[in-house]
């Protein structure tokens, strides 16, 4: 029997896999680390995780033309910006059944789109202040929606922007060859050029494989300059979700701590922390979270250049909340 109120269509269109699928299958640090969240936080997050995939999926993964998967972008951005919840966009379903974001929760979204639509002409930044900016858009912004998710104290925006920008620069760092092959190429162009990056890594050139590896490990650097900052905010995380978001963070950050013990080998085979590794780094921030810098407010360290940058970025948040 046809129910009457059915959509036209309704029986065509495809099951959507569940947002915890999505994340078992595509985020397993962030699956086990989720584990470990209070049961109404986790649904949110989980949500988010589901809706930056889809986001991230359409950019790097789709098989569709480049002009469609902008044009789908551009629709989905469009459609945050001006509020509208769409039933026909997967990704605005998978969000807004889960969690009610802020409008500055709902800007960063947009930028986050916005960045990923950029990103499918994807051009080396020139500096570091351009990588950093890229980082923020693709991951500082899911930073700042998950410190709101997670019910982080206003305080704590700042932190979670740069533990966005950190795991974002361990992705870069684990996927150099990768990227390259995709003709993407992250690592700034003051540090060292497309060109030598492709002699390193087609050509075998020494010299060329040296400035790489040198390049990389100045990633890495910088990545942990944005970890230890961030890792003075997490006393404006309710203490019932500290242990899950600080476990995330290590398992994410041991990526660029094994991509730096061979940084060759991460050019022929993915990078990965094992499953007993994960564990024991689940424990280590069980430990940590005994310390008091965990629970008690302390001052941010990162670099002056990080801080500069995050400070023009200040609009995201509206003018009556600024970055803390």
């Amino acid at each position: 029997m046809t129910d009457p109120n059915a959509k036209p269509n309704a029986r065509q269109q495809p099951a959507q896999p569940s947002a915890a699928a999505v994340m078992a299958a595509s985020g397993k640090t962030f699956f086990q680390a989720a584990g470990l969240l209070p049961e109404d936080v986790r649904d949110g997050v989980v949500a988010l995780y589901a809706f930056c995939r889809y986001v991230d999926d359409l950019a790097d993964e789709s098989t569709q033309s480049l002009a469609a998967r902008s044009q789908q972008l551009h629709r989905l951005q469009q459609a945050l910006i001006e509020g509208q919840n769409e039933e026909s966009t997967g990704a605005l379903s998978i969000l807004h059944h889960a969690i009610r974001l802020s409008p500055s929760g709902r800007r960063a979204a947009s930028v986050l789109v916005g960045a990923a639509r950029e990103d499918l002409n994807q051009k080396q930044p020139h500096t570091e202040a351009e990588l950093v900016s890229y980082a923020f858009g693709v991951a500082g912004t899911v930073g700042l929606m998950m410190a709101e998710v997670l019910g982080a104290q206003k305080q704590g925006t700042r932190a979670a922007i740069e533990l966005g920008i950190a795991m974002q620069l361990s992705n870069i760092a684990r996927d150099v060859a990768q990227d390259l092959r995709a003709k993407r190429v992250y690592l700034p162009a003051s540090w060292i050029t497309s060109t030598d990056i492709e002699r390193a890594l087609t050509q075998h050139h020494q010299s060329a494989q040296n400035m790489l590896v040198s390049a990389t490990h100045r990633l890495l650097n910088l990545a942990d300059e944005f970890y230890d900052s961030a890792f003075t905010g997490f006393w404006t995380l309710p203490g019932r979700v500290r242990w899950s978001i600080l476990s995330a963070a290590l398992c994410y950050r041991e990526i660029g701590v094994c991509v730096g013990k061979n940084i060759k080998a991460s050019w022929h085979r993915r990078t990965i922390v094992p499953s007993w590794r994960k564990i024991v780094l689940i424990a280590i921030a069980g430990a940590r979270l005994l310390l008091p810098k965990y629970w008690r407010a302390q001052p941010a360290v990162t670099a002056s250049r990080g801080l500069e940058l995050l400070d023009r970025l200040t609009g995201l948040t509206g003018p009556s909340e600024k970055l803390q």
